[in-house]
């Protein structure tokens, strides 16, 4: 993939991920390695599942599809505050800023 000038993205089997009791691999390492690589530079990677769970993930998929259709558009009238968004779900950890039509939120365990 890299003679062809596309970038050459970190490819891992999740079964490598999957830590056992007792010291890490040295697959499992190599494998964290890449990924972590391949995060970094391009934002992206590859994860090859067993062909065994080829149903599971079209399933999931097929589910994440019809999500992302049946939405609507961003962002609806309700989500949108004139006051400062930090005021109605400080509690929560939700922001947003209608002008950058940005999100963020943090994640706060145990609120």
């Amino acid at each position: 993939m890299a003679g062809n000038g596309l970038p050459s993205l970190g490819r891992v089997k999740l079964t490598d991920l999957i830590t056992f009791e007792g010291l890490p691999s040295d697959s499992y390492k190599l494998s964290v390695s890449t990924l972590s690589q391949s995060l970094a530079q391009y934002s992206a990677a590859i994860i090859q599942l067993p062909a065994s769970d080829g149903a599971l993930l079209r399933s999931c998929l097929e589910s994440a599809r019809l999500y992302f259709h049946q939405r609507p558009s961003y962002p609806s009238a309700d989500m949108i505050h004139t006051n400062d968004s930090r005021e109605w779900c400080k509690t929560s950890g939700y922001y947003a800023d209608p002008q950058l039509c940005q999100e963020t939120y943090d994640f706060r365990p145990g609120l």
